[in-house]
C-alpha cells in the first residue's frame, strides 16, 4: 500500500520471521491507515516491540480470524498497538506468546476490543500482563473470550481504564485466584 492507505492482510502464513526493532512479521507505522488482518496465521515470529505484528497509528487495527502462536518479543509476544487507534480482535487465538517484559500476547496503547477469542498459556515476566496489557487510560471491552494460564492475573489494565465485560469467571480447579481489574480486585475461592 501507499503512504497513507489502508492495508489488508488476508489468508497469509507468517512463520520464523525475525526483526531487529519492531515487527517480527508485520509493521506498519502511519498516522491515517488502518490494518485488518484476517484468516492469517503467525508462529514462531520475533522482535523488540510486537513479535508477531506491531501497529503504531492513530487510526485502527482489526484481528479476525487469526492464529498467533509461540511468537516472542520484549513487549506484545504476538501483538503491540502503540498507535492511538483502536485494537479489535475476534475470533483469534493466542497460543503459548512470550513477552520478556508486558503483555504476553497482546500490549495495547489505544482503546482495545477483544471477543470470542481463545488465550491459552501465553507469559509475561510483568505480573498479570501474560494474555492483554492495557497500558494507557482507555478502554477494554471483553465478551465471550476463554483465557487459561499460569495461577497470575491474565490481564492487566492501568489505573483509570474503562472495563466493559460481562465477566464471567470459570476457575476449574479448587484453587484460590488474584483477579486484577486495577484498581478493584476481586479474590474468588471456589
Amino acid at each position: 500500500a501507499g503512504v497513507g492507505e489502508d492495508s489488508i492482510i488476508d489468508n497469509c502464513t507468517f512463520t520464523d520471521n525475525v526483526a531487529d526493532i519492531s515487527g517480527g512479521a508485520v509493521y506498519l507505522w502511519s498516522y491515517t491507515a488502518d490494518l485488518e488482518i484476517a484468516d492469517s496465521t503467525f508462529t514462531g515470529n520475533s522482535a523488540v516491540d510486537g513479535g508477531a505484528v506491531y501497529y503504531s497509528s492513530h487510526s485502527d487495527l482489526t484481528v479476525t480470524g487469526s492464529n498467533f502462536t509461540n511468537n516472542t518479543a520484549n513487549y506484545g509476544g504476538a501483538i503491540e498497538n502503540e498507535g492511538y487507534g483502536e485494537l479489535a480482535v475476534d475470533n483469534s487465538k493466542f497460543v503459548e506468546n512470550e513477552a520478556a517484559v508486558s503483555g504476553g500476547a497482546i500490549i495495547s496503547s489505544g482503546n482495545a476490543s477483544v471477543t470470542n477469542s481463545v488465550f491459552n498459556d501465553n507469559e509475561a515476566a510483568v505480573a498479570n500482563t501474560n494474555a492483554i496489557y492495557l497500558w494507557n487510560y482507555n478502554t477494554l471491552a471483553l465478551s465471550n473470550n476463554v483465557i487459561t494460564g499460569s495461577t497470575d492475573a491474565q490481564i492487566l489494565a492501568k489505573g483509570g481504564t474503562t472495563i466493559i465485560t460481562p465477566l464471567k469467571v470459570r476457575i476449574l480447579d479448587n484453587g484460590t485466584y488474584n483477579i486484577h481489574m486495577s484498581p478493584y480486585t476481586l479474590n474468588a475461592t471456589v
